[in-house]
């Protein structure tokens, strides 16, 4: 039996000049700048502003660069177009790490602590980058950054509306005037503005091992392709080398107890693993060690299917320094099991360095957007990218805000709220959590970080049928409801995937084929973008922005 329509029968309807889907970092950061213009400004999120987002479990750290003669802007760009294999869109990147500096004090002004010595920033060294240009706040954590920023958002007149799913962005005649969605409540919920920001974050639940918050479903990535948006880049999953726990959902900051401390993995037999794999730490990305350790897993020289970090290999005086950066429960004089998990989604929704989608009035910034980082993304450049594309996007949605008035598209909403009253009306026997569990194991297994063509078009088939026998999902609350919502994208988003993924027939940056184990220049120096067209994905090759 489905769940009570009659409890469907009222609807929300908020206004406001900008619409901003998503209340992480990135919507956190337009939320202020579009703010400062004077519009009047609203965040709608899944979860209370600041909170359960990847911004705020993130490492409270970004890259950037100030006046140094050895490290500059073009150094900075020069790295991060080395890591992402030169599929990079150079005019994000640039405009990127160039807006980088400018953070520091707006982060300031918003009520961030940096780590400072001696009155000047701190900086320290990643993997990747060619000198140590990333900032921390205070807090080490991503929460350093993104409570400051919802006080402060909140202090200047930005409105928020939390634990409300979007499931449509009413667009009409090439414009975006809005966007319908459901709350946790089931009820329904329609918002209606001026421009729009998509912010609203990555994929890493689709998969089985993830550090990703659970919200984290994949929800931009399906709204854009159902409003008609191309995606690009999305075969570049980037996962992380050492994660604990049953499914990595928490870290060990490789970054800092490997690279910087000076701890080793090792295999059962206590043979050190990246000794055999990396002549000097810088090699040590994420995707290169991603791959490494799970060679070794799948050779049989794992624990249980793990390896682990020899954390009493680390001197007292240095596990001293960094003992508080181990996630609560680990000890820092024991050994402790790891396995690669997944952590950040290279591609998504084609922008412009102005952060502009192809449908006018709607805008995008942050993980939800692909460009920025080509095959492979540099530790610290996350935030990095959702605080200055953030930044412009806020500023250029309020500016065209400007000039614009509010409109309803009456047959768009109707269409939204009938696709919610159709879904909650579903009266089958599975649930979407037995659905989801097939779907994330399907994804870790035959579209991780080791793949071929061969266990690519397995998943394909197996998400196919997977997404046929979620039509006969039974709803009987509002939480059945909006785990259906939520089932829906990650099947869209996945097929994604693994279709972008079997059509790259080489390895660059995180993307590694068994069957295609070299980077292809002569073939591949191209991005790959993808539409959906009815019931099916086009893809197809595009020349990088340079």
């Amino acid at each position: 039996m489905g769940i009570n329509i009659s409890a469907l029968s009222s609807l929300s309807e908020f206004t406001c000049d900008v619409l901003i889907i998503g209340s992480g970092g990135a919507g956190l950061r337009a939320a202020i700048e579009a703010r400062k213009m004077g519009v009047d400004v609203l965040v709608v999120g899944k979860s209370p502003a600041g909170r359960g987002n990847n911004t705020t479990i993130a490492g409270g750290g970004f890259a950037a660069t100030f006046t140094a003669a050895e490290d500059n802007c073009k150094v900075h760009l020069d790295d991060t177009l080395a890591a992402g294999g030169n599929l990079n869109n150079r005019v994000i990147a640039d405009t990127v790490v160039r807006g980088a500096g400018q953070q520091v004090s707006d982060l300031e002004s918003f009520g961030v602590r940096i780590v400072k010595k001696s009155g000047q920033v701190l900086t320290s060294p990643v993997p990747g980058h060619s000198h140590p240009r990333v900032v921390l706040c205070e807090e080490r954590l991503g929460a350093g950054f993104t409570l400051p920023m919802s006080s402060y958002a909140t202090k200047i007149g930005v409105r928020f509306t939390d634990n409300i799913l979007i499931t449509q962005l009413l667009v009409s005649d090439g414009a975006a005037f809005g966007a319908a969605g459901v709350s946790k409540d089931g009820e329904p919920v329609v918002f209606l503005a001026k421009t729009v920001i998509l912010c609203s974050g990555g994929l890493g639940q689709i998969y089985r091992n993830t550090d990703n918050t659970p919200a984290t479903t994949g929800d931009g990535y399906a709204l854009a392709l159902a409003a008609g948006l191309p995606l690009l880049d999305m075969e570049f999953v980037q996962f992380y080398p050492t994660g604990i726990g049953m499914h990595g959902n928490r870290l060990i900051l490789y970054e800092t107890f490997v690279f910087r401390a000076g701890a080793r993995i090792r295999d059962a037999a206590g043979e050190d693993v990246l000794v055999k794999y990396f002549n000097s730490p810088n090699e040590m990305t994420r995707d290169r060690i991603s791959r490494a350790l799970m060679q070794e897993i799948s050779q049989g020289k794992g624990i249980d299917g793990k390896l682990y970090i020899d954390l009493p290999q680390i001197p007292p005086e240095v596990m001293t320094k960094f003992a508080r950066l181990l996630p609560k429960g680990v000890p820092p004089n024991e050994r402790c099991f790891i396995c690669p998990t997944t952590h950040f989604t290279m591609g998504g929704v084609v922008i412009d360095g102005s952060g502009r989608t192809e449908i006018e009035r709607l805008f995008a910034a942050g993980e939800v957007c692909g460009g920025m980082h080509g095959s492979n993304r540099l530790g610290g450049n996350a935030i990095t990218e959702i605080l200055v594309m953030g930044t412009l996007a806020g500023r250029n949605a309020a500016e065209a805000a400007l000039n614009l008035k509010i409109s309803k598209p009456q047959k768009q909403v109707r269409g939204a709220l009938d696709e919610l009253h159709s879904q909650a009306a579903r009266s089958g026997s599975i649930t979407s959590k037995e659905l989801r569990k097939v779907l994330k194991d399907t994804l870790w297994q035959k579209a991780g970080i080791i793949r071929d063509a061969q266990t690519l078009a397995q998943a394909i088939d197996e998400i196919k049928i997977l997404s046929r026998e979620s039509q006969q999902i039974g709803i009987s609350s509002s939480h059945d409801l909006w785990q259906a919502f939520e089932l829906a994208n990650m099947l869209s988003v996945s097929e994604v995937v693994c279709q972008a993924a079997l059509e790259r027939t080489e390895s660059r940056g995180a993307h590694y084929r068994s069957d295609f184990p070299h980077q292809d220049d002569a073939r591949w120096l191209q991005n790959i973008i993808v539409r959906r067209s009815g019931d099916n994905l086009e893809l197809t090759g595009r020349a990088v922005v340079s």
